[in-house]
């Protein structure tokens, strides 16, 4: 009756459409069905007794790549007396992938809580790994892809190992000319060090990251991308490689660069408008606080302005203040914040310098306004004056707002001391 009722189990096994194998203690395999046999592609007479030691096939990941044989299903559980679950593996004999399981293993334990065996299930995943050439389809795609190996070498970067058409269409470099470099070979003066930054601390830790990065061509030319880098795992886990999915978005970007630009900088002249001035201007005070360096606030008022506009007309008064703002220009640093505040008021910071060096500055800055005329016709031209308010950072002026309103006191001191002068703020 026993010897029936197990070879009802047995004929029952061999019919399952899973595979079952079992290990003994020590990994050698003590039984397998059918099933087993067929996605092995081995009789029972050379499987029975082979150990994770001595198989004479080999599991690939689902990327193909070689698995060590301690990421071998009944080696895991070995090491770990713990389950393992649905594992994605290619059973490769003789060079070749027989077939494609889906793997999980348990341990069985003895009275005293020794392991047994492990019996290990196999689901046939085959039909998952028909031919579909996804390497002419990543070579083809419209975005750049890019795949990186996952190790930092000696921290000089991540290697690239393979890039599509697309990549070498936009950067100019060749697939040869790629493989085995890092990509800081595309970056350059303006590729941002904080995004690279970014980019590096969230691959050293394993983790996917989108960043819009300016990069540049074999040629030179830069070019903006939105760039998703995302870690490519086998199924033990073991990280791989990168894979970077990025797009040109370097038209998008010179429209919105220039939106912003748009949305800051006063029309008519060119210089900042009062709210990009006053963000830029709050940027200055903190970093000159920190530092502890000098940095004037001044305010500038082109003198009766409403009677040239008055006597000459508007297109007049803008040329006014269009020479007005290109002798600021010539007069003050690159590196000096220069505002219009609406109408005919002008702002500039100037950061370092003592006041003594200051006053000169403005003061000559004064002199060529006045001295610069302004031509109304061929025979016929104007001069333009202005009044200035100067405040000094110091500890109890260090906001911007306040600065500012110091400024605008001693601007009314110059007008009302008979403008055309410099006047600066006195407690």
């Amino acid at each position: 009756m026993n010897s029936h009722h197990a070879l009802n189990h047995k004929d029952i096994l061999n019919n399952l459409n899973t595979g079952i194998i079992i290990h003994g203690k020590e990994s050698e395999i003590i039984y397998a069905n059918n099933t087993a046999l067929k996605l092995m592609t081995m009789s029972w007479s050379t499987m029975t007794g082979q150990t994770v030691a001595s198989y004479d096939w080999y599991f690939v990941d689902k990327y193909k790549k070689r698995l060590a044989s301690k990421y071998y299903p009944v080696a895991a559980v070995m090491s770990s007396g713990k389950p393992v679950e649905n594992i994605e593996l290619g059973v490769v004999r003789e060079g070749k992938v027989a077939s494609w399981i889906l793997c999980s293993a348990s341990p069985e334990f003895d009275e005293q809580g020794l392991l047994s065996q492990i019996v290990v299930t196999l689901v046939d995943i085959t039909h998952k790994h028909q031919y579909v050439p996804f390497k002419k389809i990543v070579d083809l795609a419209s975005d750049i892809i890019v795949v990186t190996e996952a190790e930092n070498t000696k921290d000089i970067g991540y290697k690239i190992i393979y890039v599509n058409e697309a990549f070498t269409k936009l950067t100019g470099y060749s697939s040869d000319e790629a493989i085995g470099k890092t990509p800081k070979m595309l970056q350059g003066e303006l590729t941002s060090v904080t995004t690279r930054k970014r980019i590096k601390t969230a691959l050293d830790q394993h983790q996917p990251v989108r960043e819009r990065i300016y990069n540049y061509s074999k040629t030179g030319t830069g070019y903006w991308l939105d760039m998703n880098i995302v870690p490519l795992h086998n199924p033990s886990g073991e990280l791989l490689y990168f894979a970077a999915i990025e797009r040109d978005i370097t038209n998008q970007q010179e429209k919105e660069n220039n939106l912003s630009e748009q949305a800051s900088i006063d029309e008519l002249t060119g210089l900042f408008n009062r709210r990009a001035f006053t963000e830029a201007a709050d940027m200055a005070i903190s970093a000159a606080v920190s530092q502890k360096s000098t940095l004037t606030v001044a305010m500038i008022d082109a003198d009766h302005f409403k009677s040239i506009n008055d006597n000459y007309g508007h297109d007049v008064g803008d040329q006014a203040l269009c020479q007005l703002s290109e002798i600021m220009c010539s007069c003050f640093r690159k590196s000096d914040l220069l505002g219009r505040f609406g109408g005919e008021e002008f702002a500039v910071i100037i950061t370092g310098g003592d006041e003594k060096e200051i006053l000169n500055k403005m003061e000559l800055f004064r002199t060529k306004v006045s001295q610069t005329p302004i031509n109304i016709t061929s025979s016929h031209h104007i001069n333009l004056t202005v009044s200035i308010g100067l405040a000094f950072l110091d500890t109890s002026n260090n906001s911007f707002t306040g600065l500012l309103k110091l400024a605008d006191t001693a601007l009314y001191q110059a007008k009302n001391s008979g403008r055309n002068r410099v006047s600066v703020y006195k407690r």
